[in-house]
């Protein structure tokens, strides 16, 4: 089987037939899944839904890549030896950029973290953060694997970063998040994760940024539960809330100048 991304760049309009088609499936195994994990009980949502939808884009990512004759490290589907360096070095980038997010939200005031009450039990937290784990890994399948590679080698990996984002962007204000949070927050983490799959050429390091970014989001007590919870001063809402959303485009506009240069680097060096 030979790999044809290397030997002709495909079509743009064929890309974008390829991509949509792709995603509007993929949308399909996540709605499903989701579906299926309703009455589980003791198998937590989240887990059972990113696991299962996990799955699904997983294999849909190969019949893809199948029915085009092209190998599965076309997609960044390929693990190598360094493959788990690169998530742990991912999982070391989301915590830092967290933090430094945390940083600014804290030196601008109005805003204290407490103990939660009722924190979550060890092997909660556990099960929580492998959901989360588990349903960046569906995300970064979805938009950062088949459909990213297939815009890029027709169109330029710019193009390819503005199109996946826009669709993140539809996929999070379905899914409820309002325009301010789906275009800021899903949209610049999409072109961040983006650039360090592009850079890094597999889906492990933004895989563990977006899994660190998701966790320590949640233990902060901004996805409900967690060992922290935010206060605000009152009538400071709004204001902490906006500020965040700055602090957050900040943090994340800074990681993407970073993993883009890298990019141009590593491809200039290989010239």
């Amino acid at each position: 089987m030979t790999d044809s991304l290397h030997r002709r760049p495909p079509s743009l309009t064929g890309a974008l037939v390829r991509v949509g088609l792709f995603w509007a499936l993929s949308v399909g195994v996540l709605i499903a899944a989701g579906a299926a994990a309703h009455g589980l009980g003791a198998v937590p949502a989240g887990l059972f839904t990113g696991a299962m939808a996990s799955l699904g884009t997983l294999l849909l990512s190969l019949a893809f890549l199948r029915q085009e004759a092209r190998l599965p490290g076309a997609a960044g589907l390929a693990p190598d030896r360094f493959t788990p360096l690169r998530f742990l070095l991912g999982l070391v980038a989301g915590l830092v950029l967290l933090a430094m997010h945390m940083a600014l939200v804290a030196a601008y005031g109005h805003v204290h973290w407490m103990r939660a009450l009722t924190p979550p039990s060890p092997w909660q937290a556990l099960l929580t953060m492998v959901g989360y784990v588990a349903l960046a890994w569906r995300e970064e399948l979805a938009f950062r694997g088949y459909p990213l590679r297939v815009l890029a080698a027709a169109g330029g990996p710019w193009m390819a970063q503005i199109i996946m984002a826009g669709l993140f962007v539809v996929e999070h204000r379905l899914a409820g998040n309002n325009w301010s949070n789906a275009i800021v927050g899903a949209g610049l983490g999409a072109l961040v994760f983006g650039a360090a799959a592009l850079s890094s050429r597999g889906l492990a390091l933004p895989l563990g940024l977006h899994a660190a970014w998701n966790i320590g989001d949640w233990m902060r007590g901004n996805k409900g539960g967690g060992y922290w919870v935010a206060s605000v001063d009152p009538g400071y809402a709004a204001a902490v809330e906006h500020f965040g959303l700055m602090a957050y485009a900040l943090v994340m506009v800074m990681a993407l100048l970073l993993f883009e240069w890298w990019r141009r680097a590593k491809a200039i060096a290989e010239d």
